[in-house]
């Protein structure tokens, strides 16, 4: 699935979707959430809290890779299409006074883990971790989108990243490549 960014300020983000959410700023604040107007996000996963719908994203605040949710009134659908690896969880705990989700739709290993949504929010490192083992499954799936970038062919067995100039002999005849350096996926040139 891939969102478009179409708005990026809690000003223009409706009202009730922030207080369902407990984000507590007024409407004439100047914050930005960490995603690009204009930009595409590739969906690691939706979180349903009190109906509202959240995307889990990967982004860059322009220093480092964040992973977290974001509410979809900063989006709209680009390619509605969801990933295989998706499971379907309801995930309500009654016991928990934290703002959880109610359902998720993610990775197994990720709809497995207690509290995901709220762990998510507040970065907890091993579920950050076990994200990131299974990120690239996703690229790889949803290939068409991230692999926009091709790997330079040196000659008829070397290629080389565009991104870090790592280069590395092909050894498969896959369609795209891995660049193991920084962990980017390439089409072949």
């Amino acid at each position: 699935m891939l969102v478009k960014c179409i708005r990026n300020k809690i000003s223009e983000v409706d009202q009730n979707q922030l207080n369902v959410m407990r984000i507590n700023c007024n409407k004439t604040s100047d914050y930005q959430f960490g995603v690009t107007v204009g930009e595409e996000y590739l969906v690691y996963g939706i979180a349903l809290v009190s109906g509202v719908k959240n995307y889990l994203l990967c982004y860059s605040d322009g220093y480092r890779e964040n992973v977290g949710w974001m509410i979809e009134d900063l989006f709209v659908v680009s390619d509605g299409a969801v990933s295989k690896c998706w499971v379907e969880r309801d995930v309500r705990d009654i016991n928990t006074r934290d703002l959880e989700a109610d359902r998720v739709w993610l990775h197994k290993n990720l709809a497995s883990i207690c509290n995901v949504y709220t762990s998510f929010s507040t970065g907890e490192n091993n579920v950050v971790d076990k994200f990131y083992e299974i990120k690239h499954f996703f690229d790889i799936e949803f290939s068409y989108v991230v692999a926009n970038n091709a790997a330079n062919r040196i000659d008829e067995h070397w290629l080389m990243c565009p991104n870090c100039d790592h280069v590395w002999e092909q050894n498969t005849e896959n369609v795209l490549e891995y660049c193991c350096n920084c962990k980017t996926i390439l089409n072949r040139s």
